[in-house]
């Protein structure tokens, strides 16, 4: 497996057009191979929900197909991106990259399924924890599907330059979430002000690094 990814990096790299500055390359690769973890994850969750099964074979492969497929979405972002940044506008959701668009509507899915088995279960007086066991597995795997859809074939995609500045917020995280007037950064790379009196202006810029960063535009 380790063997596969890494030969995979490195055609990946090969696609990578030199205009591409490498922070923006680490960004995508990252963010697209951390979500589709994540998606991963869930949809095998999902299957030993749906079987009622404790065997994690569905749990591994859904792991390691999913960072297999954030290397192909990292190589098809940047083959798309023309050297600016890479806006994917979904139905439900805005991201820099596809594999976001997909997480999020896998999540959503299982969220809508859980209330729905939750319901479901209160009505047929039947164990809570069966409704939300099945509801949620079907929600997500609903979920992943319709994110199927929505992350390459319905989603609009743009490409803003590099280096301009515009009212929608300019995200830098590993992973992003955001639309018109707000945004979630998540692992972003920071520049912070601090005072230095040995400075004239006292103030001085310092790298750093934010865990989580909100912004929003009123």
């Amino acid at each position: 497996m380790l063997s596969t990814v890494f030969v995979s990096f490195i055609g990946l790299l090969m696609l990578i057009p030199s205009y591409v500055t490498m922070a923006q390359t680490r960004t995508v690769i990252g963010g697209n191979i951390v979500n589709s973890a994540i998606t991963g994850t869930a949809v095998g969750l999902s299957v030993m929900g749906m079987q009622n099964d404790s065997e994690i074979a569905p749990l591994r492969i859904g792991l390691g197909s999913g960072i297999l497929v954030g290397v192909g979405l990292a190589a098809y972002d940047l083959s798309d991106s023309e050297g600016g940044e890479l806006i994917v506008s979904g139905v439900l959701n805005d991201g820099q990259n596809t594999s976001v668009i997909l997480l999020l509507d896998t999540l959503y899915g299982g969220a809508l399924g859980a209330a729905i088995g939750s319901a479901t279960a209160l009505i047929a007086n039947e164990p809570q924890a069966q409704g939300l066991q099945y509801g949620s597995s079907a929600g997500v795997l609903a979920g992943f599907a319709f994110g199927l859809l929505d992350a390459l074939t319905m989603a609009e995609r743009r490409v803003a330059p590099a280096f301009s500045t515009t009212a929608s917020p300019d995200a830098r995280g590993l992973v992003t979430v955001m639309n018109d007037h707000w945004s979630l950064d998540i692992a972003a790379a920071s520049l912070f002000s601090v005072p230095d009196f040995n400075k004239a202006g006292g103030k001085r810029l310092q790298p750093g690094f934010s865990l989580l960063s909100l912004r929003a535009e009123f």
